[in-house]
């Protein structure tokens, strides 16, 4: 704008000079009438015509510079940003009063006077100051060069640089810069980055298995976790798309959880154990069938990610592999059902019994009375072998509800299995499976285990049978025993009892189970056979109630199409096996005519057990409370009393028997039950009683309890 006056000026000075000029020439004018004329008067004319035409140009052209550079200063001293002018030298020649303000001055002439150039102003990375003068030589221009300059305060901020510059034949004239404090800007920016940092460091460490997705369903987060679950490295699926993140854990490019967050699918859906929806959220839970080891069942949570205008900018699932949680669930559902077995079994195992025990009784009393030979023995027998199923029966019931163990003697497993294999049972089975082999690996140094022999030959007569009905057609059975030592938790269980174990595997090449079934093979009457003909369904439920009740482990493993293997575990004990008693004759087990007092409330073991003991050659007492056996003992004496544990009404055999040593302190007693040992039984032995007989009994057992008693008794008289 300057150099644009300067001309304009000039301008005017020439065209006045013209004027003068040709005035001085029009001295040589000659005369005409009296009128001096000119030659050059025509001319002047004109030249003072122009003159006055180009000042008032000029005077336009003034007028439209001077609103001109009105306009750029109003412009140059009101931005909001900074504007400076820099020679080639590189001196500062201008600067608006936002550059003074950001560079920490009241005023741009105090700006000019502490820093005349531009070398004068500190860069945080001075080498910029190069590149910023090497992009000027090369493009003549810079556009949104970002660095952090110090203020005169020495306060750094950040700043974006545009310049240009102004040339004159080709060569700059000075350069032209505007100024921008972009440090909020960077701050936010470093904010977000430190944000999104925190994040990702989150993402990779969370605990759960988590992915998220774009969009465009690209994979852009896979975290260690996740890679630790599928095997799947993070650099091997970020970017994919076309839901390849579904293969490692169905196989398929199928949609997963994240997929129904985004589009749902009420098919898919379906195909989940549990699902729950709540806006955005989604819940599920599902097996995977080509995660490791197969069949896992995992839980996830999916989410829609929105941005803050609440557009969809993708979606993250968080999985969990809960398969051991499943487990320990479906053992808790199974244990509260077998309580609550438990509670109805205990509520008919005792009356049960008690009739069972009448059946087996009088029948076994018939037998003694009945000749072989005699077609009436047959019936006495049938009736009592039909008793002693039943009681069998019942005794399954407390098996289930782990309150049947009573006995605990030395077992071998080797044994028990060699004497099922001798069995009319087994040989029946391999009659009905024809195709069928079976296989024995047994252990040869097999250690002994603590147990009840019924309850672990029955688990036997359980698991070899299924296993053979497993198979249709040609097949093998294999059943395995050995030693082993566990330390590690058996799967399904949180912890083991580190210590020796015998480990019985019987293994089939059927069908499988599948993995709906699985969860419920251990529920009682839950079978796919035919009821009644092949199974009752409480098979494999007295084998589980068995394994706890021993303190075992079971493992379970199938594959349909395959087979399937069961693991139990059983505590060894270095104890050994005790010697077998011959069966005894029945004046091996008689009394020498002592005086016992029957305690039962049922009226027919009343009898039955007189009847009983008055074969076996003892002097009978009978009594239907605790009350009237307390007011009996009185006035009389008792070598012995039969002391049945649950009477209703009335007091039970523990209190019967605290007030019965209230008056005689030094009473023998034994314990009857239709029910299994109980806590009480235990508190009624505490007090000097002596062994636990269940109803229904033999003869055989009474006689040999009662001499056990007597003579223990005596024996410490």
């Amino acid at each position: 704008m300057l150099f644009a006056r300067t001309r304009a000026k000039g301008s005017l000075l020439f065209a006045l000079s013209i004027v003068i000029g040709l005035i001085f020439l029009s001295c040589g004018a000659f005369h005409t009438d009296g009128i001096v004329v000119s030659p050059l008067i025509p001319l002047l004319t004109v030249a003072v015509n122009f003159s006055l035409l180009n000042l008032s140009k000029f005077r336009q052209a003034e007028h439209d510079l001077r609103r001109s550079e009105n306009r750029y200063r109003s412009i140059f001293n009101n931005a909001l940003e900074g504007i400076c002018q820099i020679n080639p030298d590189g001196l500062i020649t201008a600067a608006n009063p936002a550059f003074a303000r950001m560079m920490g001055f009241d005023a741009p002439a105090d700006l000019l006077a502490a820093f005349p150039d531009i070398s004068s102003i500190r860069l945080e990375k001075p080498e910029d100051r190069q590149k910023i003068f090497g992009l000027l030589s090369d493009q003549g221009e810079i556009r949104g060069f970002e660095t952090e300059i110090y203020t005169a305060t020495g306060k750094r901020i950040w700043v974006s640089i545009n310049a240009t510059a102004t040339k004159n034949d080709g060569r700059p004239t000075f350069y032209e810069a505007s100024i921008e404090d972009v440090s909020e800007r960077r701050r936010s920016e470093e904010a977000l980055q430190e944000s999104r940092q925190r994040f990702s460091d989150i993402l990779e460490f969370l605990p759960d298995a988590t992915l998220v997705i774009d969009r465009n369903g690209r994979v852009i987060a896979w975290n260690r976790a996740m890679e630790s679950m599928t095997g799947i490295r993070k650099e091997d699926m970020l970017g994919r798309g076309d839901r390849e993140y579904a293969l490692p854990f169905y196989g398929d490019r199928r949609p997963i959880l994240i997929d129904l967050a985004l589009s749902p699918d009420e098919e898919i859906e379906a195909q989940y154990t549990v699902i729950q929806r709540t806006g955005d959220r989604i819940f599920g839970e599902a097996y995977v069938p080509v995660l490791p080891p197969g069949d896992v069942h995992v839980s996830a949570t999916a989410s829609v990610l929105r941005d803050p205008q609440g557009v969809v900018m993708g979606a993250i699932e968080c999985i969990r592999n809960n398969t051991e949680r499943k487990r320990m669930e479906e053992r808790l559902r199974r244990a509260e059902k077998m309580e609550s077995l438990g509670t109805m079994a205990g509520g008919v195992a005792h009356d049960l019994n008690n009739v069972l025990g009448v059946l087996v009784g009088y029948a076994e009393m018939m037998m003694l009375e009945i000749p072989e030979g005699n077609p009436l023995r047959r019936y006495a027998v049938n009736i009592h072998q039909s008793g002693i199923r039943g009681a069998a029966m019942i005794q399954d019931l407390l098996t289930l509800a782990r309150r049947g163990v009573a006995v605990s003697e030395v077992v071998n497993l080797r044994e028990l299995a060699s004497s099922y294999f001798k069995s009319p049972d087994f040989a029946k089975l391999k009659e009905d499976h024809p195709q069928v082999s079976f296989r024995m690996d047994l252990q040869e140094d097999l250690m002994n285990i603590k147990g009840s022999p019924i309850h672990l030959s029955k688990t036997l007569m359980n698991l070899i049978p299924n296993a053979a009905e497993a198979i249709s057609g040609p097949g093998e059975v294999v059943i395995k025993m050995e030693n082993c030592y566990l330390e590690v938790p058996v799967r399904g269980y949180g912890e083991v009892k580190e210590g020796d174990y015998v480990a019985l595997r019987v293994s089939d090449s059927g069908q499988g189970i599948s993995p709906q079934d699985m969860e419920r093979i251990f529920e009682p009457f839950y079978t796919k056979k035919v009821m009644g003909k092949s199974g009752t369904g409480l098979g494999l439920a007295i084998v589980w109630g068995t394994v706890k009740d021993h303190d075992g482990y079971i493992d379970v493993t199938s594959q349909e199409g395959v087979g399937s293997v069961f693991t139990l575990y059983f505590p060894a004990t270095r104890e050994g096996l005790a010697q077998n008693r011959e069966q005894l004759s029945l004046d091996q087990y008689t009394g020498s005519g002592e005086t016992l007092l029957v305690i039962d409330d049922n009226e027919g073991q009343r009898h039955l057990a007189a009847s009983i003991l008055t074969k076996l050659n003892y002097q009978v007492a009978t009594v239907s409370c605790g009350e009237d056996a307390v007011s009996y003992l009185m006035s009389h004496e008792a070598d012995l009393l039969l002391l049945d544990m649950i009477m209703d009404p009335g007091i039970d055999g523990l209190e019967t028997y605290r007030r019965i040593l209230e008056i005689r302190p030094h009473q023998k007693a034994i314990i009857i039950s239709g029910y299994s040992e109980t806590d009480r039984v235990k508190k009624v032995q505490e007090l000097g009683a002596g062994g636990f007989l269940r109803k229904p009994y033999t003869l055989e057992k009474l006689g040999l309890a009662i001499q056990e008693e007597l003579s223990r008794s005596d024996a410490g008289s």
